[in-house]
């Protein structure tokens, strides 16, 4: 239990996330990726079947970029040179593989959290499937939407946004799904439980920081009470706990020294319930990156600018180090990302 320290709640006033805005430097060259259709890998086929959606259209069928040696790689996204879009795509192509592993379950679950803005790419991320847009074209609708809302958290051009406040938007409920209690740490007081407004993305202040692991840090979400206690006037506790365990979780820990646990645990009444690792996004040179960790542990890399459509293996998530997941291609950890199987 944490008694020292506070949680800070990601909001529309609050822009201290990771990656601060980022100023993207202007192109060194006149080269704009092309956004074109890729070939459907053989999940992406069985997410079709699961979810009864139509066959993929000819043109979607047809790619001069994939191979048969790229048929489990996930689909990655084309940076936009116009537009700068790497917290989108840094974020989104991690979404998508998570949404993949069951289109109707997570469908469900998007539309659940109550945001249009999540709801609209689960909605794209079907209309990809079917072959009706491309992932770029669903990654532009959304960016539209959030710019329409806020044009200065999620600007146009040459100016980026911050991946930490794009999540926190993204993933925004409509409800409550946490709960708060204050707690007596010397008689037997427990105060009624209280609605909280702990979300999906975690953003722990800075004297939580020094938790042992992100595993560690979901554990602790208790701090110090304010008052004292109402019966004995002893000192208090806050404990904070969600209701049920969340579905997908983003914990944003830049410069931290925390070890990014490959699993988080919740402990129910019907058993234990395990969140697993299934992205890391980095940010250097005012750009934004990330590794995708598929469900059987495969670890691929994905960077708009360079890889565009094609994910690059970069090996397993066991066997990978912490002191390796920390940094990536020169760039530093920034946030992670834990879903449900």
């Amino acid at each position: 239990m944490v008694t020292d320290s506070t949680w800070q709640i990601l909001d529309k006033s609050n822009n201290s996330a990771v990656a601060t805005t980022l100023k993207a430097k202007k192109a060194a060259s006149a080269f704009v990726p092309a956004r074109g259709s890729q070939a459907l890998t053989a999940r992406q086929k069985r997410a079709i079947e699961d979810d009864k959606v139509s066959s993929p259209s000819k043109k979607q069928k047809t790619s001069a970029s994939s191979s048969g040696s790229h048929n489990n790689a996930p689909i990655g996204l084309v940076w936009d040179a116009d537009n700068h879009s790497c917290a989108y795509d840094a974020l989104f192509v991690i979404l998508h593989d998570i949404w993949l592993d069951n289109p109707r379950i997570w469908s469900k679950w998007f539309r659940d959290v109550g945001n249009k803005h999540l709801t609209a790419l689960s909605k794209g991320f079907k209309q990809y499937l079917k072959g009706e847009l491309s992932l770029e074209d669903v990654r532009d609708s959304v960016r539209h939407q959030l710019h329409i809302e806020d044009p200065d958290a999620f600007p146009l051009g040459d100016i980026g946004a911050s991946v930490g406040r794009l999540a926190s938007e993204m993933l925004r409920t409509s409800h409550f799904i946490a709960s708060s209690q204050l707690v007596c740490t010397t008689c037997d007081y427990e105060g009624a439980e209280r609605d909280h407004r702990l979300g999906y993305v975690l953003c722990p202040a800075e004297s939580q920081s020094n938790s042992r692991s992100t595993s560690k840090l979901v554990e602790n979400l208790s701090h110090e009470g304010r008052n004292p206690c109402p019966e004995c006037m002893g000192n208090t506790t806050k404990d904070v706990f969600y209701n049920d365990p969340p579905k997908l979780l983003v914990i944003e820990y830049p410069g931290s020294s925390m070890k990014t646990s490959h699993k988080i645990k919740f402990e129910t009444d019907t058993g234990l319930v395990y969140l697993h690792l299934r992205g890391v996004i980095y940010e250097g040179g005012y750009h934004f990156t990330s590794h995708i960790v598929c469900n059987d542990g495969s670890v691929w890399y994905h960077d708009g600018i360079s890889t565009g459509h094609i994910c690059h293996a970069d090996g397993s998530l066991n066997l990978m180090t912490d002191q390796a997941m920390r940094t990536c291609r020169g760039r530093k950890l920034v946030l992670a990302i834990y879903a449900q199987d």
